[in-house]
């Protein structure tokens, strides 16, 4: 991750960009984990990049965020269709083990699995939020030139 500092402003909804970039990735972690609503958290940051006018700074992580939430979703979604097609596939229970007395189905591996990756983007998600109380612009790998190179092109100045 690479580290831009930016100096303190304000953003187009009236309050400091930082703050604007912390709300934005709060509600993205919390929608992460209601069910059904997380495949579509990526929606927020693209509020944002849309609502903000001046700040670049808010835009970049707006752009970082919508990328965050897609591959969230994608993983998630992924997770939950192996999940069923291993639930439909062992209706005869064969997929089924016994784990002290209690029956567990195969099927239920991939949603553990996607509960412990979204603590993962969570943890993830707060280090983005630490580094934005000092305005750091954190690049993350694979995502931080796209979202440089678009709120680049998206000014209106």
């Amino acid at each position: 991750m690479d580290n831009n500092a930016n100096q303190p402003h304000k953003s187009s909804v009236g309050i400091e960009a930082n703050k604007t970039v912390i709300i934005m990735y709060i509600i993205i972690s919390i929608l992460f984990w209601v069910s059904y609503i997380k495949y579509f958290a990526w929606l927020i940051p693209v509020l944002f990049f849309i609502i903000e006018k001046k700040s670049k700074f808010v835009k970049y992580n707006a752009v970082q965020g919508f990328f965050i939430g897609v591959i969230r979703a994608v993983i998630s979604l992924l997770l939950k269709l192996i999940g069923d097609a291993i639930a439909l596939k062992d209706l005869s229970g064969i997929m089924s083990y016994d784990v002290k007395n209690r029956w567990i189905s195969a099927a239920m591996l991939p949603g553990e699995i996607d509960v412990f990756i979204g603590i993962g983007f969570i943890v993830f998600v707060l280090v983005l939020i630490i580094k934005s109380i000092d305005y750091a612009r954190v690049s993350v790998p694979g995502i931080g030139d796209i979202a440089s190179t678009l709120s680049k092109l998206s000014d209106d100045e």
